[in-house]
């Protein structure tokens, strides 16, 4: 009765981690800026938009061009907060024991990646097979990299909540 208990728990956290994840998929900042540079010759420029840098005069010299900005704040959201968020949300949530916990927090964020895959395929029209390709060809490594956070910032939190118990009743 306990063991199905547990796992009723568990299954209802890793739920709770698979939505955090789709809702962060949702609520990312975008990988690029609005805004766009123009690098020439050393010399960088910075426009409101992509048309604005190709409509400069300065964009028609050799060795000119217009890219994107990259988006500061994406990589810290994508591999800082949602993993923290994540394993916060499963140390408080899963119970047993320790490998059980870590099981059902890593299996939930495979889901979760398998789902946003899944819905970047059917609902992008901009979605190709060289981008479903790459995907799987390194859908592994990302899913790895991922959990291995999620383990980290899991076992951290709990350490540093047993080392904070012991030391209150220490005193």
């Amino acid at each position: 009765m306990k063991t199905a208990h547990i796992l009723r728990r568990n299954m209802m956290a890793g739920l709770a981690i698979v939505l955090l994840f789709l809702f962060a998929d949702l609520v990312e900042p975008k990988s690029h800026l609005q805004q766009a540079q123009l690098s020439c010759g050393g010399k960088v420029t910075v426009f409101a938009n992509m048309d604005a840098c190709t409509n400069d005069s300065s964009y028609r010299n050799p060795g000119c061009g217009c890219g994107p900005l990259k988006n500061p704040w994406y990589a810290t959201y994508r591999w800082g907060l949602i993993p923290l968020l994540a394993s916060l949300l499963g140390a408080a949530t899963l119970i047993g024991s320790l490998t059980r916990r870590l099981v059902f927090l890593n299996g939930a964020v495979v889901i979760a990646l398998v789902a946003q895959s899944s819905t970047h395929a059917l609902f992008n029209e901009r979605y190709s097979s060289v981008d479903l390709a790459f995907n799987l060809l390194f859908f592994p490594l990302i899913a790895a990299a991922l959990c291995v956070l999620v383990t980290a910032w899991f076992t951290v939190l709990r350490f540093s909540v047993r080392w904070i118990g012991s030391r209150s009743r220490a005193t």
